[in-house]
């Protein structure tokens, strides 16, 4: 009985950080929404600091999603603020359907971060097959 409350509660709390992401409803959308945010001084500060975590996490890697193609990809993040005040990635789009791409997309929805500075704050992604650019 207790995993069924704990898991309706991550249920409800995953559907509160969805509709929090707002308007936001494709990879298109969220492109669009970086493209014009990117460039704010308040965005790479943002984007440091997320490398940082996701270098120290690395659930891609824990999850094996290197290994599920060598196509690239892309990913759009979208980051909302939580009610404590901290962020969330509470959607992940990626530019196409593979088991790469939903490796990708449930390995970084739900990760924790701190608030952005800005809303709606979207982060690129890009992934290149292992040895791409050497």
């Amino acid at each position: 009985m207790r995993v069924r409350s704990i898991t309706a509660a991550v249920l409800f709390a995953t559907c509160i950080m969805a509709a929090k992401a707002g308007s936001i409803v494709s990879f298109e959308d969220a492109k669009e929404i970086w493209r014009s945010s990117k460039d704010r001084v308040q965005y790479e500060p943002f984007a440091r600091e997320f490398i940082k975590r996701q270098s120290f996490v690395r659930p891609d890697v824990l999850k094996g999603c290197y290994a599920l193609g060598e196509e690239p990809l892309e990913l759009m993040l979208v980051v909302v603020r939580r009610d404590d005040g901290s962020g969330v990635v509470a959607e992940v789009f990626a530019d196409q359907a593979s088991a790469k791409s939903e490796c990708y997309i449930k390995s970084y929805r739900g990760f924790p971060l701190v608030a952005p500075p800005f809303l709606p704050f979207v982060l690129r992604m890009g992934i290149e097959p292992r040895g791409a650019g050497a």
